[in-house]
């Protein structure tokens, strides 16, 4: 290693410091460049023979130890940044400015002032160092560290531009600048935890470098290279108001993350396992993988209230509190008896205070919330007696239950999640961790976690909008046993005895959930006149060919079956679920359409109404008029084409429909329906925002939203809402009203009716005193029959995706409602009030502290031992695999040495989940010495071998 000299650095000062710089700003990495005796002493000395008199030299003396553990001495506490400012920081005349977390150290003539500077309300605010050093133009020196890694001014340039990956996050704890600890807080302008989110200055650099902005020089193996601050914010600035994400390193990791839906989990034990497990369906079910807001057990209700929290400025789409009987009424559950005077009091006023804070937190967070209802984890200690008792713990679980459900039953966009029912089908001995808890806090099982991510699951897609609203079905060994060519009408397995009922019940579930709203459809490979003789003739069949909205009967491939079969419906193959006892059936289906949900079923047919019972795509939240009719509306569907193919003309079928649109406003009637097709329509919705209710509330109340449900009723069905509009006066011209959102049912499509809305909307707006329609076309990968509406109607596009329409001149063929459609108006005057909506105002609790405590490390080591002679065996080889699994190891990876802290994800956390897969995965128990005992994989493959060795473990 080539040795450098001190008068190398000498020279290269003098040639990235000029004269005039007032302030010389120096970040280092000294191993950059080579060997050298005593390098820091050297390089400071270098440094002081460059500088004049004027000048101020300063170093970063960086430390987060205010951030992890709320504490900071201006003396004791260390430099986080390098070697050679701690060396310079300790030195005689260095002093330090006073900020807890980006200080700098240094001396010179301009040091005091920019030192009071030091002390803003923020790290990089307008009155902070930063602002000063812009002022002031210093001079940023990287002295073995690339310019590009000295981030300190550019973050300054991310806060005057306010980049959407940082938030301003104010931190609390206790701070000495010299006399004497006291309390201080400090704001920063924090990366966001819930996405990637990883800086990339070198473009900044590139740029400047271009312009000949950048001083450069070579020392020994390293470079010293130095920029002006007024140059580099300014490119920053600049660089950033064109594209806020081009210092982003992640960026396309940030806009993937960043569309996916953010959850918390809130309750007052560990359930950082419950929320992996969730975190990972929802990654298998949708391809997405949710940001998680990681909550300290026990201190969601300090998060919550405190503005300043990670929860408050994320502000999640779910948030799912899952507090336990146990942990609310345990006082209580453990001796029954002795309560029995007082509990139904006590229960009252704990479920009260629950849903108290609840509404308080409905006012702070604008997501959807998933409040389970209580059940008991642990058995009653009275036994079955307990079912008898007016005191007994299942007359306290439906008390609490009524209380919790009457105290939520008017919180906006609050739902119930039924952990009780999950509870009671995975069984209270197989829920609970057992030892865990005791452990780490930890209260459910692997079994359990699964059971209620998949429920919790389910809620959200229903939520969304994203269960399937179509099952396409097969026909031989699905809905019947046997083949129908084969066996005949009388030879197919269908009621009776096993298996033939098992058939019978399954086409009972299916008929069920047809009732609720879902379609049913036939996707088979068969003879069609020997299918349809089956379904029509045979005494056991429970669905008949009214009950099917579609058939494709044929030998053609059945994904493309799939595919005619949902667009005869007018619905996306994504809201279709595809069920085939055949495995290589599913599998061609799923390569030919992957929009399309095939669950694998059970090969046990009995098993597959508690299967799909359970599976997310299934799930309800709700239930309307317009889904109990919406069989109805397919098999209208089926007769609408047919006259449309007959009729002379699409006008002629249209006239012959009898069509009337009744238009209403928003209100209680109707506000079910609204909130649902919101958040259910994809394919003809102009922006697709998925407003919850109290959003829509709110604009209807405090910016003048208009919003209106449009039914339609014809000569086939009775009246039933099938579109939506949402329209507000437009923000930058106060006599235009803007078009919001304007969505329509897919089986409405093709009649015209988009027209008679625009076309009474227009009427409405020039009866209000508006000039002009104003609404924008936002594209989706779903909503390509919605693209042209405007475009089609007259309006003039004014921008990318936007358009308007003048209505003092709407041009040589004005905007008009279709002759053959009739359009009626009903409670027009229904409004909504300030006094219907939630005080708004967050309830912050002045002792609310807003910062967590330090997360937990590992870092106790195992003594290392020879286990070379269990290489090879199946015990090793299943412990690799294990740890493979848990910890995203490639295979290639020596793991044998693994412990606490040298694999990513083994924390102590990590090492509770390891030992609960373990203990599932094996079938064996550890003891309680085993659970503090056991922090490297050879310790757990010898005590797992001992196990084995005493009958214990057998694979």
């Amino acid at each position: 290693m080539r040795e450098v000299s001190k008068s190398e650095f000498h020279d290269a000062f003098q040639t990235v410091i000029e004269d005039e710089d007032e302030i010389v700003v120096v970040h280092a990495n000294t191993f950059a460049f080579g060997k050298m005796d005593d390098i820091c002493a050297g390089v400071i000395e270098a440094l002081q023979h460059r500088l004049l008199p004027h000048q101020t030299l300063l170093m970063p003396a960086f430390s987060w130890e205010f951030c992890r553990t709320g504490h900071y001495h201006y003396r004791n506490t260390p430099s986080e940044v390098g070697a050679l400012s701690e060396h310079f920081r300790v030195l005689p005349g260095i002093e330090r400015t006073p900020c807890p977390i980006y200080t700098y150290c240094g001396y010179g003539p301009r040091f005091q002032e920019l030192a009071e500077h030091s002390q803003s309300e923020s790290v990089w605010g307008e009155d902070s160092i930063f602002k000063k050093f812009y002022e002031l133009n210093a001079r940023i020196v990287g002295l073995g560290q690339p310019l590009s890694k000295c981030g300190t001014v550019f973050h300054y340039a991310e806060q005057l531009v306010d980049v959407p990956y940082r938030y301003l996050k104010t931190f609390h704890g206790k701070a000495d600048f010299g006399g004497g600890e006291a309390s201080y807080s400090k704001q920063m302008y924090n990366r966001r935890l819930d996405v990637p989110v990883m800086n990339e200055m070198a473009p900044i650099i590139e740029d400047m470098d271009k312009r000949h902005e950048v001083l450069r020089a070579n020392v020994g193996m390293g470079v010293v290279e130095s920029i002006r601050t007024q140059e580099a914010v300014d490119a920053t600035v600049k660089l950033l108001e064109e594209d806020p994400l081009c210092l982003l390193a992640t960026r396309d990791e940030f806009v993937k993350a960043i569309a996916s839906p953010a959850v918390t989990f809130c309750g007052g034990r560990n359930l950082d396992f419950l929320a992996e497990e969730f975190c990972a369906q929802h990654k298998a079910e949708t391809d997405q993988e949710p940001r998680l807001i990681e909550m300290p057990f026990g201190q969601y209700r300090q998060e919550t209230l405190n503005p300043e929290s990670d929860l408050r400025v994320i502000d999640p789409n779910y948030v799912a509190y899952l507090e336990t009987a146990e942990d609310l009424f345990g006082h209580i559950l453990r001796d029954p008896l002795s309560n029995r005077e007082t509990f139904e009091t006590d229960i009252q006023n704990i479920v009260a205070e629950y849903t108290s804070f609840i509404a308080e937190a409905r006012k702070c967070l604008s997501g959807i919330f998933i409040v389970a209802d209580f059940d008991l984890l642990n058995p009653s200690p009275l036994g079955d007696f307990d079912s008898t008792l007016s005191y007994g713990c299942a007359a306290m679980m439906a008390l609490a239950n009524r209380v919790l459900r009457d105290g939520l039953k008017d919180l906006p966009d609050v739902h119930i999640a039924q952990y009780g029912a999950v509870m009671r089908r995975v069984g209270t001995g197989t829920a609970s961790s057992g030892k865990f808890y005791y452990l780490s806090r930890t209260p459910f099982s692997k079994e359990f976690n699964a059971a209620l991510s998949q429920h919790l699951l389910g809620l959200m897609l229903a939520l969304e909008g994203k269960t399937s609203r179509l099952l396409i079905l097969d026909l031989d060994d699905t809905l019947w046993g046997g083949v129908a060519g084969e066996d005949g009408l009388s030879g197919i397995l269908l009621g009776g005895d096993h298996p033939g009922n098992v058939f019978k019940d399954f086409q009972y579930f299916l008929k069920a959930l047809s009732n609720r709203g879902i379609a049913l459809a036939v996707c088979s490979k068969n003879n069609e006149d020997d299918a349809m003789e089956i379904i029509a003739r045979h005494p056991d069949m429970v669905l008949r060919e009214d009950d099917f909205a579609a058939a494709q009967i044929n030998w053609d491939d059945k994904a493309s079956n799939v595919r005619k079969i949902c667009k005869s419906l007018g619905l996306t193959p994504a809201s279709a679920m595809f069920i085939d006892n055949s495995e290589l059936e599913r599998e061609w289906v799923r390569s030919g359409v992957p929009e399309c949900c095939v669950p694998d079923l059970p090969r046990d047919p009995a098993q597959w109404v508690p299967f799909l019972s359970q599976i997310p795509q299934l799930q309800a939240v709700t239930l309307t008029q317009e889904d109990i009719k919406r069989k109805q509306q397919y098999a209208q569907r089926r007769r609408d084409m047919k006259e449309r193919d007959a009729a002379q003309s699409v006008e002629a079928y249209l006239a012959g429909l009898g069509m009337t649109i009744t238009i209403s406003a928003y209100g209680e009637k109707n506000s079910a329906r609204i909130l649902q097709l919101i958040s259910k329509t994809n394919q003809f919705n102009t922006t697709t925002v998925r407003y919850k209710k109290h959003e829509l509330e709110r604009m209807i109340v405090q910016q003048g939203a208009q919003v209106y449900a449009v039914s339609l009723k014809d000569k086939y069905f009775e009246e039933e809402i099938i579109a939506v509009i949402v329209a507000s006066p437009n923000k930058n011209d106060a006599k235009a009203l803007e078009i919001d959102s304007l969505l329509m049912s897919c089986r409405a499509m093709g009649r015209q009716i988009e027209t008679a809305m625009l076309a009474w909307l227009a009427d409405s707006a020039r009866a209000q005193g508006m000039s002009a329609l104003s609404g924008q076309i936002v594209p989706t990968e779903k909503n390509q029959p919605v693209r042209e509406l405007y475009a089609n109607h007259g309006f003039s596009i004014v921008g990318e995706h936007s358009y308007n329409l003048a209505l003092e001149n709407a041009g040589a063929q004005p905007l008009s409602i279709p002759s053959y459609i009739s359009v009626a108006l009903e409670d027009m005057d229904a409004t909504l009030t300030q006094a219907d909506l939630m005080d708004e105002e967050p309830h912050v609790d002045e002792e609310t502290p807003s910062q967590g405590t330090a997360g937990e490390s590992g870092s106790d080591k195992a003594a290392a031992s020879p286990i070379v002679e269990m290489r090879g065996s199946a015990l090793f080889e299943r412990l690799e695999e294990i740890f493979h699994t848990m910890f995203d190891v490639e295979e290639t990876e020596v793991i044998e040495q693994a412990r606490l802290g040298c694999l990513k994800k083994w924390d102590s956390k990590g090492q509770i989940g390891l030992l609960m897969e373990i203990e599932d995965e094996l079938d064996c128990d550890f003891n309680d010495e085993d659970l503090s005992a056991l922090v490297s994989f050879e310790a757990i493959l010898l005590r797992l071998k001992e196990m084995e060795t005493e009958g214990e473990l057998s694979l």
